[in-house]
């Protein structure tokens, strides 16, 4: 059994070491606990870093952020007496006008769409484990969100307008509007977010909720 201190039996189903395949009944982590391999003492299984809670009240500051960075502009840049400003959706736009049809739709997808996706999975999945419940499509939405975590683009988009800001200051006028705020806020919580451990968050709040209900099988 793993070197986790528990007073409660194993859960159901097994869990492989990464490093040694060794095998092992599943444990019941208490908070502050972890699960290390006898073998070669590498870790198993760990609390999640964030609740239920948490993880909710995260992904709805992430999609009010959301909203923030795509319906008010970013910046505001004036050159000559002409002012101009733009959102994220007009700078994926500002592309349409080329003829790189192909690049438009990747950089709305990547700016737009799947961050939204992901923000919108993580309320639903968030929202059903405060409510001590399993949401529909659990699965499902969880398998969506990893494959969407490496699609995340919004870190690049943002050091791209950074470097384009720093040459622009010393020839035109920049502000920055109520859209960078958001913008700011997408770029430090979607990490959070994508790096949840959806899985391991489910199965301690089952512990909390249902310290009897049973775990399906580890794959």
């Amino acid at each position: 059994m793993p070197s986790a201190p528990s007073s409660q039996p194993a859960r159901p189903g097994w869990i492989l070491c990464h490093h040694c395949d060794a095998a092992y009944a599943r444990p019941t982590l208490q908070r502050n606990e972890v699960a290390r391999c006898e073998r070669c003492n590498n870790v198993l299984l760990k609390p999640p870093r964030l609740q239920p809670q948490a993880l909710l009240a995260l992904s709805l500051t992430a999609l009010l952020a959301f909203c923030f960075a795509n319906l008010y502009p970013i910046v505001n840049v004036e050159l000559n007496g002409d002012s101009r400003s733009t959102t994220i959706i007009g700078a994926a736009m500002a592309l349409s006008e080329t003829s790189y049809g192909l690049v438009t739709a990747l950089v709305l997808a990547t700016l737009l769409l799947f961050p939204l996706l992901e923000i919108c999975l993580m309320v639903w999945i968030s929202g059903f484990l405060v409510a001590g419940k399993r949401c529909p499509g659990f699965h499902g939405a969880v398998h969506t969100l990893q494959d969407l975590a490496p699609w995340g683009m919004l870190d690049v988009f943002a050091l791209s307008l950074a470097v384009a800001l720093a040459k622009l200051f010393g020839i035109a006028s920049v502000s920055f509007n109520v859209g960078m705020v958001g913008l700011i806020g997408l770029v430090i919580l979607m990490p959070l977010l994508s790096n949840t451990p959806l899985h391991e968050l489910w199965d301690l709040r089952l512990v909390d909720k249902e310290p009897d209900a049973l775990a399906e099988p580890a794959s």
